[in-house]
C-alpha cells in the first residue's frame, strides 16, 4: 500500500510535465487532439449491453498481434462488446479497420483516471497484451473484482531478475493482482513462477498466428520489381548505434556485390531524419520511401521512413537482419519475415524473443551473428548461394506453420476463467 501511494504521489507531481510532453507535436505520429481527455479517464461511452470486456493492446506491434484474436473472439462471442484501448495513436490507427470494437486511448495510471474509466465502461474483465502492467489499474480492478488476464505474456530473464530483487514490491503492486497469466512458453512461465505467480498456463505465442496483409504483400512484390533484378537485404527495426554498423556492413557487401541494395528501416519515426544524415555521411546514394522517388541502379540504400509497411519491405527483400539485436535492446520479433520464408539473421541481443530465436536456430531457420565482418561474409555467401539461403527461409516458414494455435488456446483459457 505504501509503495503504491509513493508511486502515485510521484506520478501526480510529474503530471504537468507529462501533459506537456504528450501534447508536443511529434513528427510522423498523429496527435491525440481532442481525444487527449481520454487519457484522464473521460470517455464518451454509453451502451445497453451489460457484457463488456476491456482489451488493452498498448502500441502498434501488440495491436497488430492482437487483431486476429479480437476478430476470432468476436466471431465466437458476438454478444460481448469489446472495448479496446491503446497507449499510442499509431496503435489506434490499426483498429480503424475493426468496426465492431469501441476504441479509447488507455487512461493513464492515476487513481482518478482509472476510476472514471471503469465507472463509465464497467467491463466484466480486463485482458492485457504481453507486458503492460500498471499498479493503479490492477489495484482498481482487484477492488472491483474485475478479473485481470495477461495474455501472450513474456518475461525476460533480465526483467525477472530485477523483479526478484524487489520481490515484495512486485508482489504488492503487480503479481498478486493478476487473475491469470497466459505465457508464450515454458521459459516465461518458469520466470513467473519464480516470482510466485502460479496462476499460469502456456498458450504459445499469438504472433505465430499472424495475419499477413495480402495487399501489402502485393505492394512488396511491386516494389521489388521496381528495385530491379539485384540482391536486396533489409536491416529492420534498427536502434541508435546500429545504423552505422549496418551501413559499414553494406560497404563491405558492395565491395563484392556492387549492385546490392540495403533497405534500412529505423524502429522509431523520430530517428528517420538523423538516419538519413548518417547515410549521407557514409557517402552512399539513397532514396527515402516517404518521398516516393524512383529507385535507380545507382541507389545503394533505400530508407524505410514510413509507418506500418514493414511487411511490405520484408517482402521486397531477399535477406532479413532483425535490428535491436546488435545493441542491448533485446531484439525484435522475427516471426513476420519467417512467415514470409525469408532467410534470417539476428544479433546476440535477442533476449526479448529468446524462445522463438532458439527454436528457429534449432531448425536452421536463423543465424545469430554480431561481428560486422562475419555478417557481411554471411550476406555475401547467401547472395552467391541462393539455394542455401532459400532453404534457411523455408525452414523458418515450416517452423511458423507448425506453431499455429495460440489464439485458440488463449480464448479457451479466457472463456474458462470467465465461464463463458
Amino acid at each position: 500500500m505504501l509503495v503504491r501511494l509513493l508511486y502515485t504521489i510521484v506520478g501526480y507531481l510529474a503530471l504537468p510535465f507529462l501533459v506537456i510532453f504528450l501534447n508536443l507535436p511529434k513528427k510522423h505520429k498523429p496527435a491525440y487532439g481532442k481525444r487527449f481527455i481520454e487519457l484522464m479517464g473521460f470517455v464518451n461511452y454509453q451502451s445497453n449491453n451489460p457484457n463488456r470486456i476491456w482489451i488493452h493492446t498498448v502500441s502498434v506491434g501488440e495491436t497488430i498481434a492482437a487483431i486476429p484474436l479480437i476478430k476470432k473472439y468476436h466471431e465466437l462471442h458476438p454478444d460481448i462488446e469489446l472495448i479496446v484501448t491503446t497507449t499510442t495513436t499509431t496503435g489506434a490507427a490499426q483498429l480503424k479497420k475493426l468496426d465492431f470494437v469501441t476504441h479509447f486511448f488507455a487512461p493513464l495510471d492515476y487513481p482518478h483516471a482509472i476510476y472514471l474509466f471503469l465507472k463509465r465502461v464497467q467491463p466484466k474483465a480486463l485482458i492485457i497484451m504481453e507486458t503492460e502492467l500498471w499498479p493503479n489499474w490492477l489495484n482498481a480492478c482487484k477492488k472491483r473484482k474485475i478479473p485481470t488476464i495477461l495474455m501472450n505474456a513474456r518475461l525476460s530473464e533480465r526483467s525477472c531478475n530485477k523483479y526478484q530483487k524487489l520481490f515484495s514490491i512486485f508482489t504488492e503492486l503487480l503479481g498478486s493482482k493478476l487473475s491469470l497469466v497466459l505465457c508464450q512458453n515454458k521459459y516465461d512461465e518458469e520466470r513467473y513462477h519464480r516470482l510466485k505467480v502460479t496462476n499460469t498456463a502456456i498458450t504459445g505465442s499469438m504472433k505465430y498466428d499472424l495475419e499477413i496483409n495480402q495487399t501489402l504483400l502485393q505492394k512488396g512484390n511491386e516494389l521489388k520489381q521496381a528495385m530491379g533484378d539485384r540482391p536486396i537485404w533489409i536491416a529492420a527495426s534498427t536502434h541508435e548505434g546500429e545504423d552505422e554498423i549496418f551501413l559499414s556492413i553494406h560497404h563491405k557487401v558492395l565491395e563484392k556485390i556492387p549492385h546490392a541494395l540495403l533497405i534500412l528501416v529505423p524502429r522509431h519515426p523520430e530517428r528517420f531524419d538523423s538516419v538519413a544524415k548518417k547515410i549521407e555521411k557514409e557517402n552512399l546514394t539513397y532514396v527515402r520511401r516517404s518521398q516516393n522517388k524512383a529507385i535507380s541502379t545507382q541507389t545503394q540504400v533505400y530508407l524505410g521512413d514510413t509507418l506500418g509497411e514493414l511487411i511490405l519491405l520484408f517482402q521486397a527483400s531477399d535477406l532479413v537482419f532483425m535490428g535491436g539485436s546488435l545493441v542491448d535492446i533485446g531484439g525484435h520479433n522475427p516471426i513476420e519475415p519467417a512467415a514470409l520464408a525469408k532467410p534470417l539473421l539476428i544479433g546476440s541481443f535477442y533476449y526479448n524473443f529468446e524462445d522463438i530465436v532458439v527454436k528457429l536456430k534449432d531448425v536452421n531457420g536463423i543465424e545469430i551473428l554480431s561481428d560486422p565482418n562475419q555478417i557481411a561474409e554471411h550476406l555475401i555467401s547467401w547472395f552467391e548461394h541462393p539455394n542455401i539461403s532459400k532453404q534457411i527461409g523455408q525452414n523458418a516458414y515450416s517452423f511458423i506453420e507448425a506453431n499455429h494455435g495460440a489464439i485458440d488456446q488463449t480464448i479457451k483459457h479466457i472463456d474458462e476463467l470467465l465461464k463463458l
